[in-house]
């Protein structure tokens, strides 16, 4: 499959799916009680900051960003999370339908402090060409907080995929 027509599979699949997934998103164990508490952990102070969020969905994180004074751009390949994002955010952060493999073209060299991406790289077969457009985008100094899953077939995926049941 290529690049793009990876990215327009997983965006078709978020589309067809966007408010149960939001909903279970919010509230799931994985995300709520450990993924999301510590990606804020390790993004620490963000007021002030100029700030890329790369997989932002229906925007829980997005969300928290802006309301600690970040200012945010945020992107999703799905149009169906964006609307999501939209409603819960209003004008509070540029929102923008991007896939990752187009490149961040809609930033310069340089102009962001923090690039972050939650639970969304593993989506990706080839991280490099994201991780060199995440460099470029970076000011010196800027920093790139990401999380993803954990490799199918160990526990805590049993574990993950256990909560995400619960939330159909």
């Amino acid at each position: 499959m290529s690049p793009t027509e990876e990215g327009e599979l997983t965006a078709s699949q978020y589309d067809a799916m966007a408010a149960p997934y939001a909903a279970c998103n919010r509230v799931n164990a994985a995300n709520a009680y450990y993924e999301r508490p510590a990606t804020k952990a390790m993004l620490g102070e963000v007021r002030g900051a100029r700030l890329l969020e790369i997989g932002c969905g229906a925007g829980e994180l997005t969300d928290f960003l802006v309301s600690a004074g970040a200012r945010v751009t945020a992107v999703d390949v799905s149009a169906g999370m964006l609307a999501l994002a939209r409603e819960k955010l209003g004008a509070k952060a540029e929102l923008l339908q991007a896939d990752l493999h187009d490149g961040l073209f809609f930033l310069a060299d340089g102009e962001v402090d923090l690039v972050v991406a939650s639970l969304v790289l593993h989506y990706l077969e080839d991280w490099g060409p994201v991780l060199d457009e995440v460099h470029r985008v970076l000011r010196p100094g800027g920093h790139f907080v990401f999380s993803t899953f954990t490799p199918p077939g160990t526990g805590a995926t049993t574990a993950l995929g256990t909560t995400s049941r619960s939330c159909r």
